[in-house]
C-alpha cells in the first residue's frame, strides 16, 4: 500500500505548480523554451504529454481534491483521464513499480470519484449543496485509512472487477461516502440512495480507467488482455443501445402531427395511479397518487422486488408512459438501472422462459449485448424491462401464451435482481387473471383519468404549441360540450388529444353549442368525428396488421354488432357468447370470414382480435366471459348507427323478415 499512499501524497507536492493553465494554452514545447522548468519535469515531458488533451483539467482537479466548494463547478470534470495521467508520471518520478492491489486501488478511486460527479449532476441540488463543505481529498484520505487493515487477496480483487458493488473495497468507500453525506446534513434515504447510485456507476468507469493506465500500470495489463476487453465493449454495446433507442422515445412523433411537428414530451402530463389488490380489486387503503413516484418508489426500495404491473384501458397513456419513464430512468437511475424497452405486440414466440423469449423478439435481436453469455445473469448491470402492451399478445393470437408469458415474467422476477415493468388493458386478463395473481407478485395499479390539475397543465403544453387564442377557443369548446363529453372522454391523453385536433382542424367547434336544442346534433357530431378519426387514423395499422379488415368501415360495422350486443343484454356488458352467437347468424358473418382467412387465426383468435381492437374492456360484474365499451358513449354512439342501418333496411323496398335482422339470432 505504501506506493498508493504515495501518489496521493504526490499530488500535494510541487506537481500543482507546474503551470498547467500556460500549458494549455501554448503547448509544452512553447512553455519550455519561454521559462525555466525544473528539470525532473523536463525528463518527463513524454509523460506530460500523455496528459496534452486534459491540461485545462489538470487546476480545477487538484482544487476538487483540496478545497471544498469545487466540485460545484466541475461538471463534466474527467476524473478517470485525468488521474490515470498523474499515475503515470508519478510512476515515472518515483521509479516505483505498483502492485496489482495498489492499482486496482487507485483507479477504483478515481472512478468512484467520476461516478459521484456523474451522480450529483443529475441529483436534487440541494444534496450536492451540502456536499460544498466536503474536500473529495480528505474523503480519499478516509477511504485510505479504512483500507490500511484490509487483506486483499486474489479473491477480493477478482470481486473488484467482477462484480465491484459485491467487493470489501466498495463496502469501504460506501461507508466512508455515507458518513460524508449524513455529516452534511443529508437526511438516511437521501444519502443511501446515493450511494447506492454511485457504487453501481463506479464499475461503469472502472474498466475505464483500467484500459487507459494502459501498459503503464503494468499489473493490470494481464487483467486487461485475459477479461477486460469484452467487458469494456459489452459496456459500450449498452451506452449504445440506451443513446440510439431509449433516449429518442420521447421525441417521437405523435401520429401525424408535424406541421408543426409535436412530439410525446410536448404536450405529456403523468398521471395518478389507484394502488390495486393482488385480485385487481381497489385497495381501499391506498389513495390514487402520481404515477412517477410510484414507478420510482418502487426502484428505489431495498427490499425484494414485484412486477410492476399497470392496467388501463386503451387510449390512457399506458404506451406513453413507457416511453417517458424509459427515458427518465436514462437520465436519473442510468446507473442502477438500464432501460430495455419492448413491445409486447412485436413478440413472434413465446420460449421456455422469459430469457429466451426476449432474446428472440425483434425489438432486441439486432442489440449486440443481448443473448451474450450471461447477459441477464451479471450482476453489474441492472435492467428496467419494460413490457408494453400484455393486451397486444392476444391480438396476435396468443390466448393460451399470455398465461404463459405472465407466468414467466413473474418466475423471472423471483429470481432476479433486474425489474419488470408491464402494462396492458384488463380486457386481456379475463380468464388467467386468477392464475397470475396466486405468486402475490405484483405491484399492481389502474390509471386514473386525468383531474383539473393535471388536464391544466395538458392545457398549458397544448398553448405552448399553439398559442393562447386556440386554447381559449378549446377551453370555451370544453365548456360548451356535453357532460359526459367535458368530464369523461376529455380527460384520457388520447381523448382530449383526438378533441383538441378536431377542434383546431375546424371540425368540431362550440359554434355547435349555439342552439340548445341542438346539443343532441352536437353530442353525435364529436363522436362520429372521434369513431372516424380512431377507425381511419389511429388504428389503422393495428386494423391491418391484427384484424385483417384492410377497410376501417367492416371494422365499423362489426363493432357495431358489439355495441348493439351491450344494449340487447340490457346491463351495459354483453356476454361473450352472445357476441359470438349475434356474428354466426347475422349480417357480418362475411366480415368475421374475411378477417379470418386474412390473419389464418381460428374463429375464437379472430373474434377476441376484432373485439380487443377498439375501445372495450371486460365487463365488471362478470370478468370471466362479457365486455363493455370502455366508453360507454361510443358504444351508445354506434349502436344508434346499427340501429339507424335498421331502420334504413326496413323501409327499403323489398325487405324481407330476418334479412339483415337487428334481433339477437333464436330470440
Amino acid at each position: 500500500m505504501a506506493n498508493l499512499k504515495g501518489f496521493w501524497q504526490f499530488l500535494n507536492t510541487d506537481v500543482q505548480d507546474i503551470p498547467w493553465g500556460e500549458l494549455a494554452e501554448k503547448g509544452i514545447e512553447s512553455v519550455s523554451a519561454s521559462r525555466d522548468l525544473a528539470e525532473k519535469w523536463e525528463e518527463h515531458k513524454a509523460d506530460l504529454t500523455q496528459l496534452e488533451p486534459y491540461f485545462k483539467q489538470v487546476e480545477p482537479f487538484f482544487k476538487v481534491l483540496n478545497e471544498p466548494d469545487a466540485q460545484m463547478v466541475i461538471s463534466g470534470l474527467p476524473f478517470v483521464s485525468v488521474g490515470i495521467g498523474l499515475l503515470r508520471l508519478y510512476l515515472g518520478l518515483s521509479q516505483s513499480k505498483p502492485t496489482l492491489d495498489s492499482s486496482l486501488i487507485v483507479v477504483s478511486q478515481l472512478a468512484y470519484l467520476r461516478s459521484l460527479e456523474a451522480v450529483l449532476a443529475t441529483w436534487e441540488p440541494a444534496v450536492a449543496t451540502a456536499l460544498n463543505a466536503v474536500a473529495f481529498g480528505s474523503m480519499l484520505d478516509k477511504q485510505l485509512t479504512r483500507l490500511a487493515t484490509e487483506i486483499l487477496d486474489s479473491r477480493e480483487l477478482e470481486k473488484v472487477t467482477s462484480c465491484f458493488r459485491e467487493s470489501n473495497l466498495a463496502k469501504r468507500f460506501h461507508d466512508v461516502l455515507l458518513e460524508e453525506l449524513q455529516q452534511a446534513g443529508v437526511d438516511d434515504a437521501q444519502s443511501r440512495r446515493l450511494t447506492e447510485h454511485v457504487t453501481w456507476g463506479t464499475y461503469h468507469y472502472l474498466h475505464q480507467a483500467i484500459i487507459e493506465a494502459g501498459e503503464t500500470v503494468e499489473p493490470l495489463v494481464d487483467y486487461y488482455r485475459i477479461g477486460g476487453a469484452p467487458k469494456h465493449i459489452r459496456q459500450g454495446a449498452i451506452d449504445d443501445y440506451v443513446r440510439e433507442v431509449i433516449e429518442p422515445l420521447p421525441q417521437e412523433q405523435i401520429f401525424d402531427e408535424d406541421s408543426p411537428r409535436i412530439a410525446f414530451k410536448d404536450v405529456y402530463v403523468p398521471l395518478k395511479v389507484q394502488p390495486l389488490t393482488q385480485s385487481g380489486e381497489q385497495n381501499r387503503n391506498s389513495a390514487p397518487r402520481d404515477i412517477h413516484g410510484w414507478a420510482q418508489g418502487i426502484l428505489e426500495n431495498f427490499g425484494p422486488k414485484k412486477v410492476m404491473f399497470i392496467q388501463g384501458d386503451a387510449g390512457q397513456g399506458k404506451s406513453v408512459f413507457c416511453r417517458m419513464f424509459a427515458n427518465w430512468v436514462r437520465q436519473n437511475h442510468s446507473f442502477p438501472y438500464i432501460p430495455l424497452f419492448v413491445r409486447l405486440r412485436n413478440l413472434r414466440t413465446i420460449n421456455d422462459n422469459l430469457t429466451e423469449t426476449l432474446e428472440t423478439c425483434p425489438d432486441l435481436q439486432s442489440v449486440e449485448f443481448v443473448g451474450k453469455e450471461g447477459w441477464l445473469t451479471n450482476k453489474n448491470t441492472r435492467f428496467l424491462i419494460v413490457l408494453d402492451g400484455f393486451d397486444e399478445l392476444l391480438l396476435q393470437g396468443r390466448t393460451s401464451g399470455l398465461q404463459e408469458f405472465l407466468q414467466q415474467v413473474s418466475d423471472f422476477q423471483k429470481t432476479s435482481h433486474h425489474q419488470c415493468l408491464v402494462t396492458g388493458r384488463p380486457l386481456a386478463l379475463q380468464g388467467v387473471d386468477q392464475r397470475i395473481t396466486q405468486d402475490k407478485n405484483l405491484e399492481r395499479v389502474k390509471l386514473e383519468p386525468m383531474d383539473d390539475d393535471r388536464r391544466g397543465q395538458w392545457l398549458s403544453n397544448w398553448q405552448k404549441i399553439f398559442g393562447e387564442e386556440e386554447v381559449t377557443k378549446f377551453r370555451e369548446f370544453l365548456g360548451a360540450c356535453p357532460t359526459k363529453v367535458a368530464n369523461n372522454l376529455a380527460r384520457e391523453p388520447l381523448l382530449i388529444y383526438l378533441l383538441a385536433r378536431l377542434h383546431r382542424e375546424k371540425k368540431l367547434t362550440s359554434k355547435m353549442f349555439a342552439d340548445a336544442k341542438k346539443e343532441s346534433q352536437a353530442k353525435l357530431r364529436i363522436y362520429q368525428e372521434s369513431v372516424n378519426w380512431v377507425l381511419e387514423k389511429q388504428r389503422q395499422d393495428v386494423n391491418e396488421s391484427m384484424s385483417g379488415l384492410e377497410e376501417p368501415e367492416d371494422l365499423r360495422f362489426f363493432l357495431q354488432e358489439a355495441a348493439l350486443c351491450v344494449v340487447q343484454s340490457g346491463n351495459e356488458t354483453a356476454s361473450l357468447e352472445m357476441v359470438k352467437k349475434r356474428i354466426h347468424n347475422g349480417p357480418v358473418a362475411d366480415v368475421l370470414k374475411k378477417s379470418q382467412e386474412k390473419t389464418g387465426f381460428t374463429e375464437d383468435k379472430t373474434l377476441n382480435n376484432l373485439l380487443t381492437t377498439f375501445y372495450l374492456q371486460p365487463g365488471e360484474e362478470d370478468k370471466r366471459g362479457s365486455v363493455e365499451f370502455a366508453h360507454k358513449s361510443f358504444g351508445e354512439y354506434l349502436f344508434a348507427e346499427r340501429l339507424m342501418v335498421a331502420f334504413e333496411e326496413w323501409t327499403a323496398p323489398g325487405y324481407r323478415k330476418n334479412q339483415g335482422s337487428i334481433g339477437v339470432s333464436g330470440s
